[in-house]
């Protein structure tokens, strides 16, 4: 399937024999049915386009209306480049991209209408000033007028949402969708058999942590509470459904009755809201400032969701209608540096 991959510039116009980071160009391989091995990948879109590095974070979907197989991703401004000296054999760093370059991130899908043989991007860039950033865009196709309903990641504060009407070749512009509150991390949506829409996600605002050393707030990025909403409008409101980072329910671990998968961790989440969700109920700030320092305990991170419905099949197991596949991480509060990453799949019950 298509995907994200950090590739060479190898244009002369480019300047240099560098790797852009974050980003390259999006490739796509193929398996045959009954073959061993994958195809060999191939670039759909490079990023020598518009000489700007593109990224994926979430699957495709098909369009049943028309067919077309939809990709989103996103053109992202490189934060440096690594650049190779041949003659030492060292690598060194350099903050900024080629002078003279107009980079600038922005949100668009990729189409292809003969299943994946040729693609091409929708004509106009999504943009926001508010959002800071939309990224890690995630879409589903809705029931009842055949649209696209797209959500991205944003720095601010709140997840956004935007349409297209024409089956991914232009959208409406990007709003905020005000009862979705997000720490500028990565959301995942499908749609369910029955129509409802499913959305995993970080749902507490970016929280700041007080470094003692420089006597400034600094904004962390902890994601301490990761939740499911549901939603039966298709997008038009939402509900918190459970809470994955509970560990006061547990369940048979998914791995165990899921033909082929064997994952780390596991358990079943919890519907129900603990008091510690809110540790501040009142306050314009819900969430304690925290002195940071070198004695800073490590915070545990819950973040990078994938949500899956299981086949009908299987629904009955374990009471796990759905899964969702997340990773779990530690931060460093002072460094900010995360470690210990481990990939954890969870059961959702949707009775």
């Amino acid at each position: 399937g298509p995907g994200g991959a950090a590739q060479e510039p190898g244009s002369q116009e480019e300047g240099h024999g560098g790797r852009w980071v974050v980003g390259g160009d999006v490739r796509v391989t193929s398996l045959g049915l009954g073959a061993s091995s994958w195809e060999p990948p191939q670039s759909i879109h490079k990023q020598s386009e518009g000489k700007v590095p593109k990224i994926t974070a979430n699957g495709m979907i098909v369009h049943a209306s028309s067919g077309n197989w939809v990709l989103p991703f996103w053109r992202q401004k490189p934060r440096h480049i690594f650049i190779r000296n041949p003659e030492t054999d060292q690598t060194t760093r350099r903050c900024t991209g080629p002078k003279g370059s107009k980079r600038r991130t922005s949100a668009a899908v990729l189409i292809s209408a003969d299943r994946g043989r040729n693609w091409h991007a929708s004509a106009k860039p999504i943009e926001s000033r508010t959002a800071g950033w939309l990224i890690e865009n995630t879409l589903v196709e809705l029931d009842s007028d055949s649209s696209l309903l797209m959500l991205f990641r944003t720095k601010a504060g709140a997840i956004f949402s935007c349409k297209s009407f024409d089956a991914g070749e232009s959208w409406s512009v990007a709003k905020v969708v005000d009862t979705l509150v997000n720490t500028d991390s990565k959301v995942h949506m499908i749609k369910l058999r029955d129509g409802r829409l499913l959305l995993a996600g970080n749902d507490h605002p970016r929280p700041f942590v007080h470094d003692r050393s420089a006597n400034e707030l600094v904004a962390s990025r902890e994601r301490t509470r990761m939740v499911v909403w549901v939603s039966k409008d298709e997008g038009e409101t939402w509900q918190r459904l459970a809470r994955i980072d509970d560990g006061s329910q547990t369940a048979q671990a998914p791995g165990k009755f899921l033909s082929g998968l064997v994952f780390g961790g596991g358990g079943k989440a919890s519907g129900t809201p603990r008091p510690s969700d809110f540790p501040n109920p009142g306050t314009s700030d819900p969430f304690q400032l925290r002195d940071m320092d070198e004695s800073s305990e490590l915070s545990t991170q819950y973040h990078y969701p994938t949500l899956m419905e299981l086949p009908e099949g299987s629904q009955k197991q374990a009471g796990c209608a759905a899964i969702v596949a997340y990773t779990k991480s530690k931060l460093n509060v002072v460094s900010q540096k995360t470690t210990g990453h481990e990939i954890h799949v969870t059961c959702i019950s949707l009775s």
